[in-house]
């Protein structure tokens, strides 16, 4: 296994973990409330993370395979607000528990994924910025997605628990 792999692995398990926690300690008021910056719930956002956890996986892997990016990657931003906006129709009602679940499922199998990226692929450079190499996609979009969403929820928390 490569050692860049292996760190690169951890901290999207480590981000993960942050994720379960918060969602965990949610109560049912603080998880239908609006998150700021993103004005969706605070359920809907941890399912964006949750779920986007194999769509980040699919822009490293077709990086790192040398491949055309997946249909999701490069969107207009308009087309990328309107997925979001279905996804919040669509899962509006999700549960505590549905995304413990999918962040267990996807993280699982991200995180051996990316285990078994080799140096190889893990340098491989792509042809779009700001991240030229699968190791800096895995880095700013696996890991960065997740974390910045994450903090976006404490932040709402934070907000919500200051009120009492």
């Amino acid at each position: 296994m490569d050692s860049r792999a292996e760190q690169l692995a951890a901290a999207f398990e480590d981000t993960n973990c942050a994720v379960v926690a918060t969602v965990e300690g949610c109560t049912a008021e603080e998880w239908r409330a609006a998150c700021v910056n993103e004005g969706r719930p605070v359920g809907v956002v941890a399912y964006h993370i949750a779920a986007g956890y194999l769509l980040t996986r699919d822009v490293v892997a077709a990086v790192a395979s040398g491949q055309p990016l997946p249909p999701h990657v490069g969107a207009r931003p308009e087309e990328g607000d309107a997925m979001n906006a279905r996804q919040a129709a669509e899962h509006a009602g999700v549960t505590q528990a549905e995304v413990l679940a999918l962040a267990d499922r996807n993280a699982a199998e991200v995180a051996a994924f990316i285990r078994g990226l080799t140096s190889e692929q893990l340098g491989r450079r792509a042809v779009f910025a700001p991240h030229p190499t699968s190791a800096d996609i895995v880095q700013h979009l696996v890991v960065g997605h997740a974390a910045g969403h994450l903090a976006n929820i404490q932040a709402t928390l934070a907000a919500l628990r200051s009120e009492i």
